[in-house]
């Protein structure tokens, strides 16, 4: 099923996180609906519309996909891809 949506969250596009200033969706997108951990990461803060308060300072392995409907990244280390849904 996770594999379904990647592949299908491909083609809306998606967006490689390497830095650590904070990014947001682009071209007029809200949210990315699945995080992909492509490289051991650690999230400063990953927000989701459905939790206001987000999650900080958390260490994620590589490999591990995130799904929820996220309007905010900002790593402190690590590369992520986040894929835009069909929303």
């Amino acid at each position: 099923m996770i594999q379904k949506t990647i592949v299908s969250n491909t083609n809306n596009g998606s967006t490689t996180i390497t830095g650590t200033s904070a990014t947001t969706p682009s071209n007029g997108r809200k949210f990315w609906t699945t995080v992909q951990v492509l490289n051991d990461a650690v999230f400063t803060l990953l927000t989701d519309l459905k939790d206001e308060g987000g999650i900080g300072s958390t260490s994620v392995k590589a490999g591990t996909l995130l799904t929820g409907n996220f309007t905010a990244i900002t790593l402190s280390s690590g590369v992520v891809r986040a894929y835009y849904g069909e929303h």
